[in-house]
């Protein structure tokens, strides 16, 4: 052309036709066709020498027919979507471009990645559970807390350890120690409980030598109170016990009898309840305190008064007193006479039950008190 114009072919351009034409790359190959992805990217140009095409933000590689870095391709609108992953659980690549699914650290789960994996706990650092597989009843533990969840003769947060009452780990063989011989249910690494004085044995379930009667363990030795007085109370010998004393060492008082004392002739004294008002008429008690066995509405050591508000005592009646029945008007507390039931009266008020008024008296009605009232009004 008159300008100097040379005519170039479709693909070329510049006025020597010494570059590729826009939309077209690599001179040296003939200036080939850009060939950039109408979705992802911005224009059909591309960079001359590169053929790099000029992509929208969520799009990426040289024709921009890829998504970019932290997006994936949604298959209906085939428009690429931002992978929202959790930075925490996600590693460099982010996600899979075909189906957004975050690609998780080991211990993280989820699309996102924002929650622990299977046997990991404490997001957002998901740590593993390690619940050890003999210990625990499963190998998931607790995601908050990481505790794993134990068998009962195992524990620790990763049932590690044996229990108190068990032993030799990992078998957590149980120590059963007699609680009556041993101090608490724990044992050493060899099963041995540890007794208590008095007592032996692998689990403390045996009295030591010179010591007698399981559970209690107690020594041999006569009890100084419960043998006749000419016994000289030797160690490991029968007893002789007194007339109302029994048991290996003439400890216990004999049924009916209590207060085992050395200055009681015959060791022990009789309850003496009075049978009138004990439970299937027994002459037993209690041998610490002699507190004979009551029936209800029966009071004192030997079941030989009534309650308050009770009278007359009753071999026939279970309940053993009667009520008082007391008028709350008319008497004095609920008391009364424990044999004759005479409740204790006010002022000018008689009869059993202090329920009417002595002779020449009367109880006032409101009309007394009406007219009373008008009496005074009138002075």
């Amino acid at each position: 052309t008159p300008n100097g114009q040379c005519p170039c072919l479709p693909n070329f351009s510049g006025r020597l036709c010494e570059k590729c034409a826009p939309s077209f790359k690599n001179i040296s190959a003939g200036c080939l066709n850009c060939d950039c992805d109408p979705i992802g990217s911005t224009s059909g140009e591309c960079n001359s020498t590169t053929g790099q095409c000029q992509c929208k933000s969520s799009f990426g590689d040289v024709k921009c027919d890829k998504c970019a870095k932290g997006y994936y391709r949604n298959k209906e609108t085939n428009d690429c979507i931002y992978c929202d992953c959790d930075p925490s659980g996600t590693e460099d690549e982010i996600c899979d471009g075909s189906n957004g699914q975050c690609l998780c650290k080991p211990g993280f789960a989820g699309r996102r990645c924002d929650k622990c994996d299977d046997q990991f706990f404490g997001y957002p650092s998901c740590r593993e559970c390690f619940c050890h597989e003999k210990g625990s009843k499963s190998l998931e533990c607790d995601k908050i807390t990481g505790e794993c969840p134990c068998f009962a003769n195992f524990t620790g947060r990763t049932c590690d350890k044996c229990s108190a009452g068990y032993y030799r780990f990992p078998d957590c063989l149980v120590c059963g120690c007699a609680s009556a011989g041993s101090k608490g249910l724990t044992c050493d690494i060899e099963g041995q409980c540890y007794c208590k004085q008095n007592f032996q044995g692998k689990q403390c379930d045996q009295c030591l030598a010179n010591f007698f009667n399981w559970p209690l363990c107690e020594a041999c030795n006569c009890h100084p109170a419960g043998v006749v007085p000419q016994f000289a109370v030797p160690p490991g010998e029968l007893c002789t016990c007194r007339k109302n004393v029994q048991g290996r060492t003439c400890s216990v008082c004999k049924p009916n009898h209590w207060d085992l004392q050395p200055h009681h002739p015959e060791g022990c004294i009789d309850c003496a309840c009075n049978m009138t008002g004990t439970l299937s008429l027994s002459n037993d008690c209690d041998q610490l305190s002699g507190q004979c066995q009551c029936k209800r509405f029966v009071d004192g050591q030997k079941c030989d008064s009534c309650q308050e508000g009770f009278y007359n005592i009753r071999a026939d009646s279970h309940v053993g007193c009667e009520p008082c029945n007391c008028d709350i008007g008319g008497a004095i507390g609920i008391g009364c006479n424990q044999i004759t039931g005479q409740c204790r009266c006010r002022p000018r008020i008689g009869g059993l039950k202090c329920d009417r008024p002595i002779q020449d008296h009367f109880f006032p009605t409101l009309w007394h008190y009406k007219v009373s009232e008008k009496k005074e009004n009138f002075k």
